[in-house]
């Protein structure tokens, strides 16, 4: 006889899962301050949090990013605040914040 999930730990998961705002769970339209592009424009990224690990080798592609082109990036972007956070024996994630309310989590392991 197949077990019967029980329903009060499914509704706890899923409602946990849902308060994930990860870039692929869009609820409604995609939004935009308004007039952008017309009179101004208004940059759409307003924070980026790199968070990756000194020695571990998953965060090798992020450190050498930091260490070659995060100076470029944040000269060309001077709108955007970067955060840095290195954090030992953790998985290299990249967060960006967006002007309509949208984070978006990528983890980075592995990345060039």
């Amino acid at each position: 006889m197949p077990a019967r999930p029980r329903v009060d730990r499914l509704k706890t998961i899923y409602t946990a899962a849902r308060q994930l705002n990860f870039g692929f769970r869009l609820q409604g339209y995609p939004s935009a301050p308004n007039e952008n592009g017309i009179f101004g424009f208004k940059p759409q990224l307003h924070r980026l949090t790199i968070r990756f690990c000194k020695q571990n080798d998953a965060s090798m592609g992020i450190r050498n990013f930091i260490e070659t082109s995060l100076k470029d990036f944040a000269a060309e972007n001077p709108q955007t605040v970067v955060y840095v956070i290195p954090a030992r024996n953790s998985v290299p994630t990249l967060r960006g914040e967006y002007a309509n309310g949208r984070e978006v989590h990528i983890n980075a392991k592995g990345f060039t």
